[in-house]
This record gives structure tokens, sequence and C-alpha cells, in this order.
């Protein structure tokens, strides 16, 4: 009678019987490719092995092996032409297998927290400079990101949405300067045409 195993005991069974083979492929594409590259050994292997019973054959100057005068055994071939022998690489247990991605995940995960604490403490930096002077360097940074819709500041913006009504704010306010500013040039410009054209009229006369 078939001894009962519980699903503890298949768990445990399979960590330890299981492997999985990561060779730079998936498990999918190894397991097609593995008998592939099995023919192919074998076919080269057996292609040599003709091509030496021909030059045997040649050699002993009659139509085939058994008339010739020269003995030749199977021992004698293998040594001669031995066969290529396939090794599998970066075989593991499924325990190891679990292991190794587990691991991966947490590192992810450590990397990801470390790379947001980054970008959050580089943006409120960039923000609170941008609050005192707007024609900081560290300011005028910012304003390009924003301008571009840069993909960190939208990453910082979504996870810390209580920045987001200050730095609206503070925008305005740098649009209303552009705006003056931009308006003050054409004035000036205007003015500069208006004279040049005075200038003009007086000459020709």
């Amino acid at each position: 009678m078939k001894k009962h195993v519980t699903p503890q005991e298949k768990k445990r069974l399979a960590y330890e019987r299981d492997h999985y083979v990561s060779a730079g492929e998936s498990r999918h594409a190894f397991r097609k490719n593995w008998p592939k590259k099995k023919a192919m050994v074998n076919q080269i292997h057996r292609h040599r092995a003709a091509e030496a019973l021909h030059t045997l054959e040649r050699l002993g100057g009659s139509g085939s092996i058994e008339d010739s005068t020269i003995e030749v055994t199977a021992e004698q071939l293998r040594k001669s032409d031995p066969r290529k022998k396939l090794h599998k690489s970066g075989v593991q247990s499924l325990r190891k297998y679990v292991e190794r991605n587990q691991s991966k995940r947490e590192e992810r995960a450590r990397q990801t927290i470390k790379e947001r604490a980054r970008i959050k403490t580089r943006y409120e930096i960039l923000i609170r400079a941008l609050e005192r002077n707007i024609k900081s360097p560290k300011a005028q940074e910012l304003l390009r990101e924003i301008k571009v819709n840069d993909w960190h500041l939208r990453l910082f913006l979504r996870w810390n949405p209580e920045w987001k009504p200050r730095l609206k704010e503070k925008f305005r306010e740098v649009k209303r300067l552009e705006e003056n500013a931009e308006l003050r040039r054409r004035q000036k410009e205007a003015e500069k045409q208006r004279t040049k054209m005075l200038r003009e009229s007086v000459f020709v006369r």
C-alpha cells in the first residue's frame, strides 16, 4: 500500500528533490533546448565515427572493415573520438532557488526604500530653495524639471502629496514674475522701435 504523504512532507521533499537550471535562460526555454543540444552532440559524434570508419576502409585497401588487415576495436574508436559531455550549469535545488528569489526581493525592497528616501530629500531641498530665492541655482534646477515634467518629480509628488500645494503656489508666482518680465521686455522693445522711427523721420526731413 502506498504511503500517505502529508502536504508538509510533499513540500519538504520538493525542496530537496526538485531542481532548477538557471543558466542564462528561462526554465521553459531550457526544457526545449536541452534535448536539441543532446541531439546535436550525438549527431556530431555519429558523423565523426562514420568519417573514421571510411578512413579505415581506405587504409585497409579492401571493400570493408571485416576484410581489412588492420584490427580495430570499439574501444580504440572511442579513444580516438570521445563523445563530448554536456554539462548543466546553474543547477540548484528548489530550496536554494526559493531562498535566492526571496533574498533578491528583499534587496529590491531595500533599494526601493533607499531610492525613495533619496528622491524625497532632494526635492524637499529644491522646493525650500525655490521658496527662499527664485533665482538661486537649486531653484532654477527645480524649475527646469517642472517644465519638462520630470519622472522623479512626479514620483515625489505622488508619494508626498502634501508638498503639491506649496509647489503649485510657488510655481504660479514664478509664472507671474516671468509674464511681468516678458511684458516689460516687450514694452521696452516697443519703446525702442518708436524712438528709432522718430529719429528716422527727423533725418528724412
